[in-house]
């Protein structure tokens, strides 16, 4: 098993290898498990969805009845992409502690779950609504054209999201089975990286088809609690290579430069300045919450009391595993690794983008901290890479469903079925 080495794009990420790691088959078998379960709870949602009185409301909304844990993972995992595990690291390892102002998105965002969230969730279900075109044309009147834009827009929106997590995939299928060159499919050679979009793809039509809004949102809870999960633990990781807390940050104190360690001032060129990050933290994180997938997540859920306390916990437990997982992989990687200047652009000493730091750091210290766990624990991270854009995948494709069928379709076959 070759070495993985992720670079991201962002939304997205691409997977390349470089120094030969003893993985063994690990990763095969937690991807192969990973796929499997995925797929479960997808059947699962379906024998559940045969008890339901309206099928569209289960379907689209999983019959207004998510609770708590389940709501909460779900608009976590929604809310973050490959991002939260490979940008927001590398942007710390680069730039120090300025990025960790981002973090101030959270608690915006929370509010505004707390605040339009429960708002939104108590109309919806006292009229009905399923998308959000529902809400504002009945608001506005029932103006076909202005549903057609406001689904448009929302398609605009959700299209890219779901292109570029599928791509991702893809990408790390490749870094996984670079072994492979090339797959043969009914006579066609396709490659590893095709293979991989067309498998995921299909993975992920499946159960959305299959379980709509229930099975999503159950392969959002499995795939949050793995993607937190790897959040911390390469926290963890970082501290034990540091040896502990104390020598933690009595070396990075000690040995980084200065200039990293204070924020920039609001006219700095930095790009992460006071007011680029504040600008970002207000409309970028209140943008993310309205989207249609997240919209939809606020009719779902069962009552306003589960919703307040998704807000909350949505506050308290992604600002922990920012600071005290990601944020602490940036810091201390710095430290572990001493950077590289290479055309006047910052990269890790052995010539990788600064995103990679995260996977230099599991790579190099689970084995030691858990043994062979720990081989399983970096197979499991590197699945959770896939798990940050496919449960941001599955969300949007789901909504562009919703917004296809009830937006576009239904009103100009207003006599059409549920089961149509």
């Amino acid at each position: 098993m070759e070495g993985l080495r992720l670079e991201s794009t962002g939304s997205g990420f691409l997977a390349t290898t470089e120094a030969p790691l003893s993985l063994g088959v690990w990763p095969y078998i937690v991807l192969g498990f990973y796929l499997v379960g995925l797929l479960s709870l997808g059947v699962i949602s379906l024998l559940r969805s045969r008890r339901a009185t309206s099928a569209e409301t289960d379907y689209y909304l999983a019959g207004r009845g998510q609770g708590v844990i389940v709501t909460s993972l779900t608009i976590m995992a929604t809310f973050f992409s490959s991002f939260a595990i490979l940008t927001f690291p590398g942007w710390v390892y680069e730039g120090g502690i300025a990025p960790m102002l981002y973090a101030l998105n959270l608690p915006v965002a929370a509010a505004a779950i707390y605040l339009l969230g429960n708002r939104i969730r108590r109309i919806g279900r006292k009229r009905g609504y399923i998308t959000p075109a529902d809400m504002v044309t009945d608001y506005y009147g029932d103006c076909p054209t202005l549903r057609i834009m406001i689904a448009l827009t929302g398609a605009l929106y959700v299209i890219p999201y779901v292109v570029i997590q599928i791509k991702g995939g893809g990408l790390l299928a490749d870094g996984l089975f670079r072994e492979i060159e090339h797959v043969s499919i009914f006579g066609w050679q396709i490659t590893m990286e095709d293979a991989g979009v067309a498998a995921l793809s299909l993975v992920t039509m499946i159960y959305v088809i299959i379980g709509g809004m229930r099975s999503v949102a159950w392969t959002d809870v499995m795939q949050g609690i793995i993607l937190l999960s790897a959040m911390v633990l390469s926290g963890v990781a970082v501290i034990y290579a540091l040896e502990g807390p104390s020598n933690f940050f009595a070396r990075v104190s000690s040995e980084l430069d200065g200039s990293l360690l204070t924020v920039p001032d609001p006219g700095d060129t930095n790009p992460h300045n006071v007011w680029k990050i504040l600008t970002f933290c207000a409309f970028a994180s209140l943008a993310s919450i309205i989207q249609p997938a997240q919209w939809m997540r606020f009719y779902a859920a069962r009552d306003s009391k589960t919703l307040r306390r998704a807000a909350i916990a949505f506050s308290t437990i992604l600002p922990v595993c920012f600071i005290f997982g990601v944020f602490l992989v940036g810091l201390g990687g710095r430290v572990l690794y001493e950077p590289e200047m290479i055309d006047g652009v910052v990269h890790l000493p052995d010539g990788s983008k600064t995103d990679q730091i995260l996977i230099h750091v599991i790579q190099d210290y689970f084995p030691e901290m858990f043994g062979t766990i720990g081989l399983v624990l970096v197979s499991l991270i590197l699945v959770a890479v896939m798990a940050a854009s496919m449960s941001t995948a599955d969300s949007n494709l789901h909504a562009v469903s919703a917004i296809v069928t009830r937006d576009l379709y239904h009103p100009y076959r207003k006599k059409s079925s549920e089961r149509e």
